[in-house]
């Protein structure tokens, strides 16, 4: 294979390598990804009260069945169906596969670069030609390396906010577990406070019934009383 059919095709490979890069990894249609950094839980239904199903680690793919303003419902890759929040899916890439591909074609690419660097050393007469694509290939290499760079640190940082998310995200399931319990202890004493209103409003009616019988019956002896009074004398 002579020198220009060879440039040729790494020039191809190289072309096609930039658009990968630049454009994102290609997915398949209507698939999605688990957030970055994150455990996110596969349930039966649209709320935290609904039975998990199974937890869902970073980067999980998941086919889209259905979706709303606020859940999707997705197919796992072993089958299993149920519904994420909406806000812990995403179309893009997760980080961690991004970081992959730059790395695997960071290799790639600095092979390639050593095989040529070898033709340029062996090879006088094509030292020129050679160095130009070294110099594309270096050009290349170092944009993947800022890359591979940028990703590490983005994914870095989403994993430090990641714990944070987690950490609020139990916390107001536990809020919201103890304000149902209050709001039932509430409706509790709300009712034994009516029952106790209802049972003192019935002793204060049979203590006025006492109070009523006791004087009728005080008058009826004091009215017995005079009249004997009056028939001793």
């Amino acid at each position: 294979m002579g020198f220009n059919a060879m440039k040729n095709k790494h020039l191809l490979v190289f072309s096609v390598l930039i658009l990968i890069t630049l454009s994102g990894a290609i997915a398949f249609a209507e698939t999605r990804y688990v957030i970055d950094q994150i455990i996110v839980n596969l349930r039966e239904g649209k709320g935290t009260d609904f039975k998990t199903i199974k937890t869902l680690k970073t980067g999980t793919p998941l086919e889209v069945l259905d979706e709303d303003s606020s859940y999707v419902r997705v197919r796992t890759k072993t089958g299993e169906e149920g519904f994420v929040a909406k806000q812990y899916v995403t179309k893009q890439t997760p980080s961690p596969l991004v970081i992959q591909r730059l790395q695997n074609d960071n290799k790639r690419l600095t092979a390639e670069l050593d095989q040529l660097k070898k033709i340029s050393t062996t090879q006088s007469e094509l030292k020129a030609n050679a160095e130009d694509e070294i110099d594309q290939l270096d050009k290349t290499l170092n944009q993947s390396r800022d890359q591979l760079k940028q990703m590490q640190q983005r994914y870095e940082d989403l994993r430090f906010k990641s714990e944070h998310i987690v950490q609020l995200a139990e916390e107001r399931d536990l809020l919201d577990a103890e304000n149902k319990k209050l709001s039932s202890e509430s409706l509790q004493l709300r009712q034994e406070n009516e029952d106790f209103r209802r049972s003192q409003t019935i002793r204060w009616f049979l203590a006025g019934g006492g109070v009523f019988l006791f004087g009728w019956f005080a008058g009826k002896i004091s009215r017995k009383g005079g009249r004997r009074d009056h028939y001793y004398r």
